[in-house]
């Protein structure tokens, strides 16, 4: 008996399909936020030093997820499509050729995390202790990017195929064993040595290794919409090239996220370590807003493939709006809160008088922008959900490279580390009105993916 998708995503309410999709993709965010939250929370006990050493070492650790989550929008956009048409032997082929291309790109980011970690971090202007821990850190999760790119690729293949749930649940019980490894790890607890900065590496790569062998259970068990066998494991070199055709620009623009990164992580640098904790601190609680809008843009982007594949372009576009709608009245309540108790979110992760007041001032002046993230959010998803991941790429490069680092440059040369959020702010503004503009013209709609 052919298998159908665990939701009807092309008929019935697209208000009830959003929700049904969307909370559990919210739920496996959250998940995801958590594990790099413990690692801040029990590394802000050990001082500044090791928080600024996670958050430098953690800027080269973020290439590894967005080259995977650029991939990740190809393996999406493409089982949607398929599974949307009714094809489930080509959304299976899909996977498969994603799994090759995961293994292919966690080899090479393992041999650049273990050979060029203490030069990457000297680059973006690190030295002493923190350039010391950030390489450890660096190092040690290099060594898991497996569990990082295959992973990504296969739960992308189930939320294409409409199970979100199954992610979530792997995802959760990944946490659950990071947040008990973390701290026995970190300070040597129960017996267990005292590895510091190695200790929280550890307990990432070794919880989400479990998590990337459950995912693995779950695809050739045939407990999902997929069932692998070994014989389907074959390279499509055609399928594998569309698959990087549409992933490559998904990941160019994850990298020019990256790239951007890490030159205002050069420039925090310079104004010393407490500049870096309240970034580190920040860029985390940012992590924490923006991953809700992820999950609902991932949501519309499963359904805008699967009605366009059903042929019904009007209803991907009626999706797409309800997901901004979502999106921006939880944002625009976290702007008040966040205003409100900046200090008190700051304040749990370091206690230092220095670190709050940057890390607050900070957090008020990126959380006026909140409303603009999820327009740019969702509707960024939305569009790379119908195959069109160029248009995006290029949105975002223009506006965080062309834009957001020369402003940021040039306002922290006469008002300090608040020129650099500032500017960080301004090109959010930006950059959720031209996603805005370009999903209404709906060029996105003729996206090819054959």
């Amino acid at each position: 008996m052919t298998r159908r998708p665990l939701y009807n995503l092309t008929e019935g309410s697209i208000i009830s399909g959003m929700w049904r999709l969307s909370l559990p993709m919210v739920g496996s965010m959250i998940l995801h936020d958590i594990l790099q939250l413990v690692d801040l929370f029990f590394l802000g006990r050990l001082g500044a030093v090791y928080v600024a050493g996670l958050t430098m070492g953690g800027v080269f650790v973020e290439t590894f997820y967005t080259l995977a989550m650029g991939i990740s929008t190809g393996t999406v956009a493409m089982v949607a499509r398929h599974v949307g048409a009714g094809k489930r032997k080509e959304a299976h082929n899909v996977v498969v050729q994603s799994i090759f291309i995961g293994l292919a790109l966690s080899l090479i980011m393992t041999g650049l995390g273990l050979f060029l970690s203490d030069w990457a971090l000297t680059l973006i202007g690190t030295t002493g202790e923190v350039k010391v821990q950030g390489a450890v850190y660096l190092r040690i999760v290099a060594l898991g990017s497996v569990f990082i790119f295959v992973p990504f690729n296969l739960n992308s293949a189930l939320r294409g195929a409409g199970d979100a749930v199954t992610p979530l649940k792997i995802m959760a019980v990944s946490n659950v064993l990071n947040i008990i490894l973390a701290p026995l790890l970190i300070f040597g607890l129960l017996g267990f040595p005292r590895w510091e900065m190695a200790g929280a590496a550890w307990a990432v790569v070794i919880s989400r290794g479990v998590g990337a062998l459950l995912t693995c259970y779950v695809f050739f068990s045939g407990t999902s919409f997929f069932r692998l066998q070994a014989q389907d494991m074959k390279l499509d070199l055609p399928v594998m090239w569309t698959l990087i055709r549409i992933g490559f620009y998904g990941s160019l623009q994850m990298l020019f996220r990256n790239i951007s990164a890490l030159f205002i992580a050069r420039l925090v640098a310079v104004f010393g370590i407490t500049a870096m904790a309240a970034y580190g601190i920040v860029i985390r609680l940012r992590m924490s807003v923006l991953l809700p809008g992820m999950a609902i843009g991932n949501a519309a982007a499963t359904l805008v493939g699967q009605n366009l594949g059903a042929g019904k372009p009007e209803r991907a576009v009626k999706t797409g709006w309800a997901g901004v709608g979502f999106y921006a009245v939880f944002m625009l309540c976290l702007t008040f809160l966040f205003i409100l108790f900046a200090n008190e979110l700051v304040g749990v992760f370091n206690q230092s008088p220095e670190v709050i007041a940057e890390g607050s001032l900070f957090l008020k002046i990126f959380s006026a922008t909140f409303i603009f993230l999820a327009f740019s959010s969702v509707l960024g998803r939305a569009i790379t959900g119908a195959g069109d991941t160029f248009s995006p790429m290029v949105i975002t490069g223009l506006i965080i490279l062309g834009l957001r680092i020369p402003l940021a440059y040039m306002l922290s040369l006469s008002l300090g580390p608040a020129g650099i959020w500032l500017g960080m702010a301004l090109s959010n503004v930006v950059q959720g009105i031209v996603f805005t503009f370009w999903f209404h013209l709906g060029r996105w709609k003729k996206a090819m993916i054959d």
